[in-house]
């Protein structure tokens, strides 16, 4: 964060806080009148009040009772074992007992709707109090009954408010015994509808029930489920299958093996009949048998033909039988690969047969399997059904035998007494809450009164105007002076200064806090230009009585005792007072310089001290604006430059006539006076505007009338003006104009 970034952060000191508190102290007066007067009403209303009793009586909360037919016997009603749920059983029990019903109940049995003192709350109701509904009765007990949980245990106090000590303990136990009869009654209505509950689904369930068996029994029934259970059925089909299984597996082995040896026959039967090898033909005895013979007729067949010849009748008998013997062989093989080719059939067939069998087989166990879906649903309804059916006819039994049993979720512990000492009115405590309540209400009085001011009251108003603060004056109240009054010189004659005039505790009272202040206007005027002086400067204000007179003569005092020549000219033509405080003749004046009719030179007088120089008004002349636009009049001022090192003016008020704007045209600067509590803010605003219209100068303001008492005020802190550091038995507070 930058060095601007960190200069725009508002860092919170409690200096506002503190101004609040140092800008409320002037209504002090305000907050503690609003404070006792809320302190005797409070405490007059107290004495008056009736004697109010308190009767407690202190009941246990039992969230699970005992049970005297055993753990075996439920109790119907809830369970209270966790914490949460037994705190909630707690809050829910003391709304109970606050409960409208309840309290009617025990209006309606004490009669309270009827007794008069109850409605009224005295012990002397008067003629005006009439009975009362129930509900009324009960929204006033109510009111007056508090329950109190006491902490971590399950004591609950019940107290009840009366103006009659033995009706409010009566009220408190009868309250206590008809709660504890009601949890008696909830229960046992609780318990009656559990059990009309469970009557109910006992017989649906018993109905239930006799339906599933029915459905059961039925499914047996069509499925011949009776003489055989679904297991062993699914026993004797498991066996058949792997029966069947192993059967077609030893028959398609043999069908295999065949189908190897009708090829192999194929192959063989291609060549002849003596050429055609194989072990089945090689393993028949009449084929050995046939080739033997074979083998014996062709070596007789070649010997014959050697002997014989071709043609011999034996070679032909020879190849005869040899022919015979081949077709013998040949008919043979044949033979044996039909019954090859016949046997391997039959294998199909066989294979055939087991295959559908298998099939048959399997198809039996999936119907048999879904029959056992349906069958073991029906089985799990009917076992759901008849155990249900068990355990709520169980519990309706518990149940009858529960409500036979009276057992309360609370007991009585303390039954209350009629109270000796009441516990209202107490005046003290009262006395104190309407002092507080009064501070309180006499603080936010002293706020809105401080927010609804719209008057110049501080130093900080000013400023928040935009105006220089040259310095505060406080109220000055005459007090006897030091030495001898003093004296002022008017042609040779001596005459007593008014020792009325307040404007004057400046040089009465040197050491005074409003000297001082005087001092430090004059400082703050003298360092606003070091290097160009302000010679001349018209002190105004925007109303009358605002004290600019005061001012103006104040500072003419403070810069003459600094040494300076000061010329203090009264300009107000219209209400001249400088005259007045300095105890001199109206004479000639201001009025008979612009007029022509006299010297500057010819009508100064001196000033109570030295270096201090006098114009008075003068005659009031009809048009004291025309003389002030006078060529006379510029002439006055050059004159009074020229003769004096600083010269005041004496104006009107700036909201009356136009004299002030006029002056402040010829001089240095405007000095704005304000008095605190008295300007409206919007009048000062006005002021400067009106000044600075005319391309005038304003110097600052001077704030009049603080009370510079209060230490700190308004949020200013003034550290030249403690009291105590300067003597001020000379000067107190008071208003001066």
């Amino acid at each position: 964060m930058s060095t601007d970034e960190k200069s725009k952060v508002e860092v919170f000191d409690g200096s506002e806080i503190f101004d609040l508190i140092r800008s409320l102290r002037p209504q002090l007066r305000l907050v503690l009148a609003v404070a006792i007067v809320a302190m005797a009403l409070a405490t007059a209303l107290s004495l008056r009040s009736p004697k109010v009793y308190e009767a407690v009586t202190a009941i246990e909360y039992v969230p699970n009772p005992a049970r005297p037919m055993g753990s075996a016997v439920e109790d119907v009603t809830e369970n209270y074992s966790n914490y949460w749920i037994i705190k909630e059983f707690y809050e829910t029990q003391n709304r109970v007992l606050k409960s409208r019903a309840l309290a009617e109940q025990v209006v309606e049995a004490l009669s309270l709707h009827e007794n008069l003192a109850f409605i009224a709350f005295r012990p002397d109701p008067g003629p005006d109090v009439a009975p009362v509904s129930v509900e009324t009765a009960a929204m006033i007990l109510q009111s007056r009954l508090t329950v109190h949980q006491v902490l971590d245990s399950r004591i609950v106090e019940l107290r009840v408010r009366d103006t009659d000590p033995q009706r409010a303990a009566v009220i408190a136990n009868t309250l206590a015994e008809t709660y504890i009869l009601k949890t008696q009654d909830d229960r046992l209505a609780t318990t009656d509808s559990a059990l009309e509950w469970l009557e109910g689904q006992v017989r649906e369930l018993r109905d239930q029930v006799d339906t599933a068996e029915r459905a059961l029994h039925e499914f047996k029934t069509e499925h011949n489920i009776l003489s055989i259970s679904l297991a062993d059925r699914q026993n004797v089909i498991a066996r058949t299958i792997e029966k069947l299984t192993e059967q077609l597996t030893t028959v398609r082995m043999q069908r295999i093996e065949l189908d190897a040896r009708v090829e192999q026959l194929k192959a063989v039967q291609k060549k002849g009949p003596l050429e055609a090898t194989s072990p089945i033909i090689d393993a028949d005895q009449e084929v050995s048998r046939l080739r033997a013979r074979i083998g014996e007729k062709a070596s007789e067949l070649a010997a014959a033909s050697e002997r014989y010849g071709e043609n011999h009748p034996v070679r032909i008998s020879l190849e005869a039988e040899l022919a015979s013997l081949n077709a013998a062989l040949a008919r043979s093989v044949e033979r044996i690969v039909g019954a090859t080719r016949s046997h391997r059939e039959e294998i199909r067939d066989t294979e055939r047969g087991l295959q559908r069998a298998l099939e048959e087989a399997h198809a039996a166990g999936l119907e048999l399997n879904r029959l056992e879906i349906d069958y073991q649903r029906l089985t799990r309804e009917r076992d759901n059904a008849v155990e249900l059916y068990k355990s709520l006819l169980e519990r309706a039994a518990h149940t009858k035998l529960n409500r036979l049993v009276h057992v309360a979720r609370a007991r009585l512990v303390d039954e209350a007494l009629p109270p000796q000492v009441p516990i209202a009115p107490r005046v003290v405590a009262s006395a104190g809450l309407g002092l507080l309540g009064g501070l309180a209400l006499g603080l936010v009085l002293a706020i809105l009164r401080l927010r609804m001011d719209r008057t110049i009251r501080t130093g900080k108003d000013v400023e928040d105007l935009g105006l220089p603060l040259l310095g505060v004056l406080p109220e000055i109240t005459p007090a006897p002076p030091q030495k001898p009054a003093l004296r002022a010189v008017d042609g040779g004659k001596v005459r007593r200064v008014g020792e009325e005039d307040l404007a004057l505790a400046v040089l009465h009272s040197p050491r005074s806090i409003a000297a001082e202040c005087c001092r430090s206007i004059r400082t703050s005027l003298a360092f606003m230009s070091p290097e160009a002086p302000i010679r001349s400067m018209v002190v105004t204000s925007q109303r009358p009585r605002e004290g600019k007179t005061t001012v103006a003569v104040s500072l003419a005092l403070s810069i003459a005792i600094s040494g300076k020549r000061v010329l203090l000219i009264d300009t107000d033509l219209r209400r001249p007072r400088i005259h007045q405080v300095f105890g001199l003749p109206l004479g000639q004046g201001t009025s008979t310089v612009l007029a022509g009719q006299a010297e500057l030179a010819e009508v100064l007088q001196p000033g109570p001290t030295e270096n201090l120089s006098l114009l008075s008004a003068g005659p009031i002349p009809p048009n004291p604006s025309e003389l002030f636009h006078s060529s006379r009049f510029a002439a006055l001022v050059a004159e009074a430059h020229a003769r004096f090192d600083v010269v005041i003016f004496d104006s009107p008020p700036l909201g009356a006539v136009t004299d002030a704007a006029i002056l402040a045209h010829h001089v240095d600067g405007t000095l704005l006076v304000a008095r605190s509590g008295i300007t409206p803010t919007a009048a000062l605003r006005a002021s400067v505007r009106r000044i600075e219209d005319v391309d005038a100068k304003v110097l600052g303001c001077v704030l009049n009338g603080v009370d510079l008492t209060i230490e700190g005020y308004g949020g200013e802190a003034y550290p030249y003006y403690v009291r105590g550091y300067y003597e001020t038995d000379d000067a107190t507070t008071r208003t001066a104009g």
